[in-house]
């Protein structure tokens, strides 16, 4: 590399990095390689401007506990790699990518707990992508609605995920009477999450927005918290259906004489 070409990469660089610290709230720290989130203020991504370089490394609680990070309103976090909670001391992290369009991607690991441990939640139609997953024993994934895609065939990871019992909620419409996230298990998995392999993940027509590439494969959970507008108008026709037979059988009990 000449010397002016390397001038020219640092200097990309550190305007990289200024820009960053610029746009960047109380509470996120860019410096060197790495995004650190580590002072318990919740930082929120609203307004798309936010696009890492893929060599940068996303930690939510580095050595402080109670931080969080919000990715939403179709903005894009382009990064390494993501730790939520890394060192030991720091516990109860939050990852949350939510909204159509919105997305994290990452080209290496997706690591849910490392020494320490945090949440992520993926929800209403958003993508988090990577190379590979880990979730470790104090922590948790929770899907309302969102897309987990992991580069090349982890079925077996994902069912393995699910026997073990590693703690992924997904949304559930029945459950508390309005619905709630539970933890999905070997005996209601079916019902509450779907995952498959797909050799060209652009045929996968639910993410195809998202521009990814290659083999991936989709954990996503059945159902969401806010429902497809479909499903909103199927549901209101039902409710319109019952509303119209029970008036029609109000009506005739209401013609059928009275004797004493």
């Amino acid at each position: 590399m000449s010397s002016h070409t390397r001038s020219s990469f640092d200097l990309s660089l550190l305007t990289l990095s200024l820009t960053l610290l610029a746009l960047s709230p109380a509470g996120l720290r860019a410096k060197g390689d790495s995004l650190d989130i580590n002072n318990g203020i919740p930082v929120v991504y609203d307004d798309g401007v936010i696009h890492l370089d893929q060599n940068y490394v996303v930690t939510v609680g580095l050595t402080a506990s109670g931080n969080s990070l919000t990715i939403s309103n179709g903005s894009g976090l382009l990064s390494n790699s993501i730790y939520i909670g890394y060192q030991a001391s720091s516990v109860d992290n939050t990852m949350t990518v939510s909204g159509n369009g919105s997305s994290s991607k990452s080209t290496g690991a997706i690591r849910i707990g490392f020494s320490g441990s945090g949440t992520m939640i993926i929800a209403d139609d958003a993508l988090v992508s990577g190379h590979s997953v880990a979730i470790n024993s104090a922590s948790a994934l929770k899907l309302d609605g969102g897309y987990l895609a992991i580069s090349g065939d982890t079925t077996t990871q994902f069912q393995g995920f699910i026997d073990a019992g590693t703690a992924i909620y997904a949304w559930d419409p029945f459950s508390s009477g309005s619905g709630a996230l539970v933890q999905v298990t070997s005996g209601n998995s079916d019902d509450l999450v779907y995952f498959s392999y797909y050799a060209d993940i652009s045929t996968y027509a639910p993410l195809s927005a998202y521009g990814l590439s290659g083999s991936y494969t989709v954990l996503t959970s059945v159902f969401s918290s806010v429902p497809e507008p479909a499903t909103c108008a199927l549901f209101g026709g039902f409710g319109a259906l019952c509303l119209a037979l029970l008036r029609k059988r109000t009506a005739s009990h209401a013609s059928i004489p009275v004797t004493t």
